[in-house]
């Protein structure tokens, strides 16, 4: 948003390539990126929670023309939360880059959302979509939603 300031801040990570992970914050929660480079390069990949909620109250008001509902609802956060990581592809494809157990690719609505807004901004940009499932799969607790 205009206006925001971003602080970053350095930390490394055991494991895996062995490279630091630069935490980008503008005060919500941290999004993590690798090789702590400048954003923009084709590969660059980004890590975000995507947190569980509890429904307190759901209305459903009505039926739009795309089949989805119309929603009313009051929701709390919890402390669950699955973890999300897109890596950029400079050739157009949205793919995922592991498989979800139950889930085909074509009904994931974290790559149904991202073909949705590839083809909505028009952009010649792709994504490789991962997500480390923590919140359980049909539980009620919006995990599909909050990965979308």
């Amino acid at each position: 948003m205009a206006g925001e300031r971003w602080r970053t801040r350095r930390r490394h990570r055991s494991g895996g390539s062995g490279r630091p992970r630069r935490r980008v914050s503008n005060g919500r929660r941290g999004v993590e990126r690798a090789g702590g480079g400048r954003a923009g390069g084709a590969g660059e990949t980004i890590e975000l929670p995507a947190p569980a909620k509890l429904n307190l109250f759901l209305h459903v008001v009505g039926r739009r023309a795309d089949g989805y509902h119309e929603l009313q609802t009051v929701f709390q956060f919890i402390d669950l939360a699955d973890r999300v990581r897109i890596a950029r592809r400079g050739d157009g494809v949205v793919c995922r880059t592991a498989a979800t157990p139950g889930v085909a690719e074509e009904d994931d609505l974290a790559v149904r959302a991202a073909r949705l807004l590839r083809e909505e901004t028009g952009t010649g940009e792709g994504a490789g979509i991962g997500v480390e499932k923590r919140i359980p799969l049909g539980g009620g607790l919006g995990g599909g939603s909050s990965d979308a």
